[in-house]
């Protein structure tokens, strides 16, 4: 059987596959590419403005001619800065759907703080206060640096495998502050995401989650499992995972 482990970077291309554009629900996978393919673009026009410009000078440019082409550059370095931000833009929105979806529970990671502690799974909560390096696979916080992270998608673990449990556990909220925020405040109690809420928000939230996961391994999902999934009584689970199967 293929290990349900993935890399950071393996989880934010699964999340970017399927994530859209926020401005006109393109999804941002394409954009991204659209956007890469305009600045092939704008350099080949630029390169065969610099061509011709060899061509047709070949004794020297007048004052003119040099103006002329030094707009042309600014035009040129204004387009790329533009399209270079929007892919930008639209990475950084992927991002945070990436932590919004840790806190929600689809994606968790584990790491190492220290060799003494071994490898952690990180609770749920943590993903709001912690920065996430996609890259070099690691999330830092003011209460420390998990390192080389290992991330899995929740649904691709088997419902009997011991991970489960240990990230049930991990995400049991305790007396104990979470980390705190990067303003250097620490987050009290009252601040911390609750398991419990008004009944119909807290359902509407968890078929809200329910709708990202698979059909399939939702139907077969143990009670436990959604539990740590979706942050809510076994109870509220049930219902709404019964009013999704009505719907279809």
């Amino acid at each position: 059987m293929a290990s349900f482990w993935k890399s950071p970077v393996e989880i934010y291309k699964a999340i970017l596959a399927r994530a859209q554009s926020l401005e006109d629900g393109t999804p941002a996978k394409d954009a991204i590419a659209g956007y890469l393919e305009q600045i092939k673009f704008e350099n080949a026009a630029w390169d065969l403005s610099e061509r011709g410009r060899r061509v047709f000078h070949p004794e020297g440019e007048t004052d003119e001619v040099r103006a002329h082409y030094a707009g042309e550059r600014v035009a040129y370095d204004a387009n790329v800065a533009a399209i270079v931000a929007r892919i930008a833009d639209t990475q950084a929105a992927v991002h945070r759907l990436m932590i919004s979806q840790a806190v929600d529970g689809i994606w968790f990671a584990a790491g190492h703080r220290s060799q003494e502690k071994g490898q952690e799974i990180i609770p749920a909560h943590y993903w709001p206060f912690l920065a996430l390096d996609v890259e070099n696979g690691t999330a830092k916080g003011e209460h420390g640096e998990y390192r080389a992270l290992r991330c899995a998608f929740l649904r691709d673990v088997p419902a009997d495998h011991q991970i489960r449990g240990r990230v049930l556990e991990a995400n049991r909220l305790t007396t104990d502050a979470p980390p705190a925020a990067r303003t250097g405040r620490t987050a009290t109690r009252s601040q911390m995401p609750r398991a419990r809420g008004r009944k119909p928000l807290v359902l509407e939230r968890v078929k809200s989650a329910m709708l990202t996961v698979d059909p399939g391994d939702l139907a077969t999902m143990k009670e436990e499992a959604m539990a740590a999934t979706f942050h809510a009584s076994r109870d509220i689970c049930r219902r709404a995972r019964r009013e999704l199967s009505e719907i279809e």
